[in-house]
């Protein structure tokens, strides 16, 4: 082979490959993306002390505690249909912010009225 003549079987050779590791890459790439979209890991990133220290056990507490919730989530999973899918997910989880917001400031309202209460008590004793 001439020189003229290997250089351009030389340069497809090195475009093809240069191609194959760009795909490589890409795939992996996309690959990163969906594991981090998961709703796992979704869940995690959002609330990461929540979901692993409190969360779980919390969750497994009101599951015992009140059955009537994992039906209702059972039968709320069960009407989703596959087009509305995303669209039922979003409105469970909105439907979970609201409930959560809810039991946040009970908790919050308790804790005022205990405060009160232990104020007047100190009060009392002055």
């Amino acid at each position: 082979m001439s020189a003229a003549g290997g250089e351009p079987a030389l340069r497809k050779h090195l475009l093809v490959m240069r191609a194959a590791l760009e795909r490589a890459e890409f795939a992996e790439s996309v690959e990163q993306v969906r594991r981090g979209l998961r709703w796992t890991s979704l869940l995690k990133d959002t609330l990461p002390g929540f979901a692993v220290k409190q969360g779980l056990p919390l969750l497994a507490a009101l599951m015992r505690r009140y059955p009537f919730v994992s039906t209702a989530a059972s039968f709320l999973v069960s009407r989703l249909k596959p087009r509305a899918t995303v669209t039922g997910v979003l409105r469970v989880i909105v439907v979970a912010g609201l409930v959560w917001q809810g039991w946040q400031v009970s908790r919050s309202l308790r804790e005022g009225a205990r405060r009160r209460t232990a104020r007047a008590k100190r009060a009392e004793r002055i």
